[in-house]
């Protein structure tokens, strides 16, 4: 699986070069919405990435490869949480910098709000997918747009309110629940994604 997860890599990196410095600018920057739009972004990446291959004709090499279905849909996954965790990761990162620069105390949880937001983009991710593997990424193009829209939107706007939201409540406890959430569906996602893979693949 890592070979086809470097591949999509690779292929992002050729491809997308501009969107992907775009990103790791918006990380950096202070406030919570350009972060939010950063992290979304990174979770529709895989589907970007299943578009490549849709138009290359990947799948019909892949089929004479000793991949395993679970290989070819899992590594849409895994490059999902990759790029979610390291945007997220360097969101975070900004944020302790920009902490110390400032002699301003730890934002435990603005950590945590970013942790949360980068669930919520994999629940984009998790429904996205198997609709892409389902329908095809041109044929299934108007569901992933509005899809995409409505989770960025959200996110974003939900991101301004998301520490006031966190005091009302233990943020071990919400971010405990969102984590094995995200677990759960992604899981859930996953299992549902290889099985439609394996019915078209035959």
């Amino acid at each position: 699986m890592k070979g086809l997860v470097w591949k999509d890599i690779y292929t992002l990196l050729k491809q997308a070069k501009f969107i992907l410095l775009l990103m790791v600018l918006f990380a950096c920057l202070p406030g919570y919405s350009m972060s939010a739009f950063a992290i979304f972004y990174g979770a529709m990446l895989p589907i970007t990435a299943l578009a490549y291959d849709e138009r290359s004709k990947w799948d019909e090499l892949a089929a004479m490869m000793p991949y395993s279905v679970k290989e070819i849909v899992g590594s849409k996954y895994v490059l999902g949480l990759l790029l979610v965790g390291s945007i997220s990761a360097l969101s975070i990162a900004a944020r302790i910098v920009t902490g110390i620069i400032k002699a301003t105390p730890f934002d435990a949880e603005g950590i945590m709000s970013t942790v949360i937001l980068a669930c919520l983009s994999l629940v984009l991710l998790m429904v996205d997918l198997p609709l892409m593997f389902r329908l095809g990424v041109e044929k299934g193009r108007i569901i992933y747009i509005l899809l995409t829209c409505g989770g960025v939107v959200a996110g974003v706007s939900y991101s301004d309110h998301l520490v006031a939201a966190l005091d009302s409540m233990m943020v071990s406890t919400m971010l405990l629940i969102v984590l094995l959430v995200t677990a759960v569906g992604l899981g859930i996602s996953y299992c549902i994604s290889a099985h439609i893979y394996r019915v078209r693949r035959g």
